[in-house]
């Protein structure tokens, strides 16, 4: 259900509260920002998903990394992502840089959340990480996330 404006998140609150207690920030205060109402977390079972169409192809890293010219892939767990849009779109320059790796682990880290820390690299992250990532990256404007799902990782635990 929507949440009146300004609600924060659970996860902005815990992120404020972390920072709190890391610079010592007095008990009564910190009893003060958990007492505010907050947006619920979204129970996992609920994520949100990327479709990756039935009989899609799965990628090895070679074909992700060094696509033909003019193309650029990206995962998220363990899907991969075709460009759409144009390398004049705002924002080309980080397509060029998420383009032949995988974004989990970088959203993950600039989008943190306490309840998972902040992972060291991608093996790191927990299954339930890196669909909270997933989950984060459906709601991205698609004016920003001009990318399709086109298939799969090799080696992506469903396959196995």
């Amino acid at each position: 259900e929507p949440q009146p404006l300004g609600t924060p998140t659970q996860r902005y609150i815990e992120i404020m509260v972390e920072g709190c207690r890391s610079h010592g920030v007095k008990e009564e205060w910190i009893e003060r920002l958990l007492s505010n109402e907050a947006q619920p977390r979204r129970p996992a079972s609920e994520f949100r998903k990327f479709e990756v169409p039935s009989g899609s192809p799965v990628f090895t890293w070679d074909q992700i990394r060094r696509p033909e010219a003019g193309t650029h892939y990206t995962t998220c767990n363990f899907k991969v992502f075709k460009h759409t849009g144009s390398e004049t779109d705002p924002g080309f320059e980080m397509i060029q840089r998420i383009s032949g790796n995988d974004c989990t682990f970088f959203i993950g880290c600039s989008l943190y959340d306490p309840k998972y820390g902040m992972p060291k690299n991608l093996e790191d992250m927990s299954e339930e990480h890196r669909a909270s990532v997933e989950d984060m990256m459906t709601q991205f404007p698609p004016h920003i996330w001009k990318w399709e799902p086109v298939g799969w990782v090799e080696g992506a635990p469903h396959l196995n």
